[in-house]
């Protein structure tokens, strides 16, 4: 049961990394948008008998480009609040300064253990322990 527990805390840490990377797919999804703009064909002069008109692709691609932003917008705007409530939350658990600052940088800053490590000047065996030991300790 303890071990289920353990799991559900951490996903519930995760989520800012989760959303981190989606952030982070979104982006390179708008960045591809904008380079089809490059590819859309400039003007048809060639004859058509009973066509109905196309619709302008310039101002589709720009209306999809300005929808996803949106969309990123309000990503971002979650994980920042996602964050915040996170921070709190690890500054909540009964547990050493260093845990807790392994993992706000680790959860909310979404730095990996290596960066961390380099960062802190400690192991990433030691840095993957304190985090481990953040969870256990987040459930009491």
């Amino acid at each position: 049961m303890e071990q289920e527990e353990v799991i559900l805390r951490k996903e519930y840490f995760m989520q800012a990394r989760d959303l981190n990377d989606k952030i982070k797919e979104q982006r390179e999804y708008i960045e591809k948008l904008r380079e089809t703009l490059y590819s859309i064909g400039g003007c048809e002069y060639n004859e058509r008998v009973q066509t109905s008109l196309k619709q302008d692709r310039f101002a589709e691609a720009f209306a999809k480009i300005e929808e996803e932003e949106e969309y990123l917008k309000k990503m971002e705007e979650n994980c920042a609040l996602l964050k915040f409530e996170l921070i709190n939350k690890i500054y909540d658990v009964k547990c050493s300064k260093n845990a807790k600052k392994v993992s706000e940088l680790f959860f909310t800053k979404c730095l990996s253990t290596d960066a961390i490590a380099i960062e802190l000047g400690y192991s990433k065996n030691y840095i993957s322990k304190m985090i481990n030991d953040f969870i256990k300790y987040s459930l009491k």
